[in-house]
């Protein structure tokens, strides 16, 4: 499993955040989504990389290529001269390092340099994918013809300005795979089941479809399957205040059986 977005740490060399508010700070991080799986996690062993970092100051569910002049120094040179735009750019609605929060509020009022830029790729962003990359590597040399991970995420339960659902609300949970090229449709199909059998109400690829971590290691023809899940966040929390709701512990209860009936079902594929 993966969790790139629950992280609260700022890192020191995201020098831009570090006198903004607490509340800033916690308006689109997937607060408790760490904590949520923790106990079906650690009963199943299921081995997971989890970003503590501020998505704000380098977001690991971005490619490469997504920088521009609003962030960093000079972003077409260093697109041209390293990335050599090779890499797949989405269309997100912010850059590997964020430049507005999702309501709007400005983060970085000047592009950081290319230095720093390449810092906090190197210090932060490369060994989260090492070590996704390794836990691959490492299932199959033990005989696994298949590795799947699932990339756990939270979600706003109303579609914002710039989301392709704009000002409608969404269901529980949403899982993609970047329209079934991610992983097989046994999969998809086994963990729609899972979770609505445990009680949610599920969409599939939209409005989300998958970020960076599902289109770039969601490559079944290398054996390797991957989905994007996405939980409303008011299932759990005060969407104003951040805070878990009285519903927090039913919620971390219905996503343990679905991660069971998710776990059982692959062990019999």
């Amino acid at each position: 499993m993966s969790i790139p977005h629950s992280g609260l740490t700022v890192p020191k060399e995201a020098y831009w955040l570090k006198k903004l508010s607490d509340s800033l700070l916690m308006c689109d991080v997937d607060a408790f989504v760490d904590e949520l799986y923790f106990p079906v996690l650690k009963k199943l062993r299921i081995p997971s990389v989890i970003f503590k970092w501020h998505r704000y100051s380098v977001d690991v569910n971005r490619f490469r290529t997504d920088i521009s002049s609003q962030t960093v120094e000079r972003a077409g040179e260093l697109l041209k001269t390293i990335y050599k735009n090779k890499e797949f750019r989405q269309k997100n609605p912010s850059d590997i390092h964020w430049h507005k929060t999702t309501k709007g509020h400005l983060l970085i009022k000047t592009a950081i340099s290319q230095k720093a830029h390449k810092l906090l790729v190197q210090k932060y962003l490369n060994p989260f994918h090492d070590r996704v990359k390794k836990h691959f590597k490492g299932f199959k040399q033990k005989g696994h013809k298949t590795v799947y991970l699932i990339d756990l995420h939270s979600m706003p339960s109303k579609g914002l300005d710039f989301h392709r659902d704009r000002g409608c609300f969404r269901k529980d949970v949403v899982i993609g795979d970047n329209k079934g090229k991610s992983c097989s449709k046994k999969l998809t199909d086994l963990a729609v089941k899972a979770y609505k059998q445990a009680g949610f109400k599920v969409a599939l690829n939209w409005p989300y479809k998958g970020g960076a971590v599902t289109c770039s290691y969601g490559q079944p023809q290398w054996g390797q399957e991957v989905l994007q899940v996405e939980l409303n966040r008011k299932l759990y929390m005060d969407e104003k205040t951040k805070k878990k709701n009285r519903n927090y512990k039913n919620t971390q209860i219905k996503l343990s059986l679905a991660f069971q009936k998710i776990v059982e079902g692959i062990n019999s594929f």
